[in-house]
């Protein structure tokens, strides 16, 4: 009886060492994950692919997958209560997510302008290039 103790003591210390090992490997594996540019990014506000975990209000009617182009963070926003006052048939209404600093956001202004924020989402209205295709501009000449 005595013999199998000392058998089993030494099974049950290496038992135990490789489970402190597996912390300490989900420990290393979990700091790696959140030092990871895209989340500093991210955490940052800095409008880059990571926003894409952004959770777009319910009181926003969001459309497509990116604007202007898909993958980008912003979207067009659609007419609900809460964007009546900010749309323009010259225009299109979109929003990024962020305050008016983050780089989306001004990537964006600089075609368009701020119009307002809501819910965390900088809305901005961005002029069409041509709000009447085909009757010319103010000189009277065509657009193309």
């Amino acid at each position: 009886m005595t013999m199998k103790r000392h058998w089993i003591a030494p099974l049950a210390l290496v038992l135990v060492a490789g489970c402190n090992g597996a912390d300490n490997a989900n420990t290393v594996a979990e700091n790696a994950v959140d030092n990871s540019p895209a989340l500093i990014s991210n955490h940052a506000g800095l409008g880059n692919a990571a926003d894409t975990a952004f959770v777009w209000p319910d009181t926003l009617y969001v459309v497509g997958d990116g604007y202007p182009n898909a993958g980008d963070p912003c979207r067009r926003i659609g007419e609900s209560a809460a964007t009546v006052d900010y749309l323009d048939d010259s225009a299109t209404l979109a929003g990024c997510p962020g305050d008016a600093r983050s780089v989306a956001a001004q990537a964006l202004a600089g075609s368009g302008k701020v119009v307002g924020t809501h819910e965390g989402v900088t809305l901005i209205s961005v002029p069409s290039r041509d709000a009447n295709p085909g009757f010319g501009n103010m000189t009277g000449a065509k657009s193309e």
